[in-house]
């Protein structure tokens, strides 16, 4: 944890919100260095990310969550989450992508490309469809997000409408504001019985809920026991492709995050029922989205997103 610079670790953790990924990554940097050994984590590094991938700089991060409810975060499952997150360090800016789970795409719905390929051909699927360079990725599961969620003490959510379904997902709450931890955070965060549009409304809670940890160490980033608790939460809770050296440059793009410039943008379409299943067919012209945010990480005016940009997501 020396190698790091005060600030970077501060700024580390606002890439943790925007990403889920930096700080679980430096856990494994940081038991490499240590003098006193540490327990094995569960978390996994795969694949090989390359900062940056793209001559303007920016950086593509996919946050998925498994429908499977206990195990490793590696082990598999379908694609109950799926959000892809740019962020834009000359501006200081970026947007949240968020993709209903049974989006269908090629004839199938990508929560079942996962289940049945794995979660790195759900990411590759998604880079072929938007064109977006994803670079890294972190998926997690139910009993795992339960645990990180406790360890972050919990996030301020605000619940639009009566969210009540105590037999799938486990909602219980009335309208207003609540301080949530990880149980109650993972039933908000899979209810589309209690939700404008069903998935798309459910998509849009998720996003809520990256916003809230973005918001919250952008708040705490100077208090580094904090930090060290997240890190101690996170070792065993995710799985994730970030490859040690990026660490630092994923710690340099966060000094240019700012929540207030963080966008969502739950993509849009039409529920149908193809083959006796219910999928998700997006709009054809998503592509004006998918090519802006390729570029520089902002939407484009006027997008089609679920009921409008940053819906059910509460101001700063």
């Amino acid at each position: 944890m020396t190698r790091l610079p005060r600030l970077d670790l501060r700024t580390f953790a606002a890439v943790v919100v925007v990403a889920t990924v930096v700080c679980w990554a430096l856990v494994a940097a940081d038991d490499a260095h240590s003098q006193t050994p540490a327990p094995s984590p569960t978390i996994t590094f795969s694949g090989t990310a390359v900062y940056p991938t793209t001559t303007n700089g920016m950086v593509f991060v996919a946050v998925l969550g498994s429908d499977s409810p206990t195990g490793a975060p590696d082990v598999g499952g379908g694609c109950d989450a799926i959000h892809v997150i740019a962020v834009n360090p000359a501006t200081h800016a970026g947007t949240i992508l968020n993709m209903p789970r049974d989006t269908y795409i090629g004839g199938r719905k990508i929560t079942d490309i996962c289940r049945a390929n794995g979660f790195d051909a759900g990411i590759q699927t998604i880079r072929q469809l938007t064109g977006i360079p994803i670079q890294f990725y972190a998926h997690t599961n139910f009993s795992n997000f339960i645990k990180l969620m406790d360890g972050l003490g919990g996030l301020d959510i605000h619940v639009y409408q009566s969210m009540h379904n105590p037999s799938d997902t486990g909602t219980h709450f009335d309208p207003g504001n609540y301080h949530m931890q990880g149980g109650d955070l993972l039933a908000f965060s899979r209810d589309r019985y209690n939700t404008p549009g069903g998935d798309f409304g459910r998509s849009g809670d998720q996003a809520q809920i990256i916003m809230s940890g973005l918001r919250l160490y952008h708040g705490k980033s100077v208090d580094l026991s904090y930090m060290f608790d997240l890190i101690r939460a996170g070792r065993q809770s995710v799985a994730f492709n970030v490859p040690l050296p990026d660490i630092v440059h994923l710690a340099m793009v966060a000094l240019a995050v700012n929540p207030a410039n963080i966008s969502s943008c739950t993509l849009n379409g039409v529920a149908q029922t193809l083959g006796g299943a219910s999928v998700v067919v997006l709009n054809g012209d998503d592509s004006a989205i998918w090519n802006q945010v390729a570029k520089d990480g902002s939407l484009p005016p006027h997008p089609d997103c679920f009921q409008g940009v940053n819906f059910q997501i509460p101001p700063g």
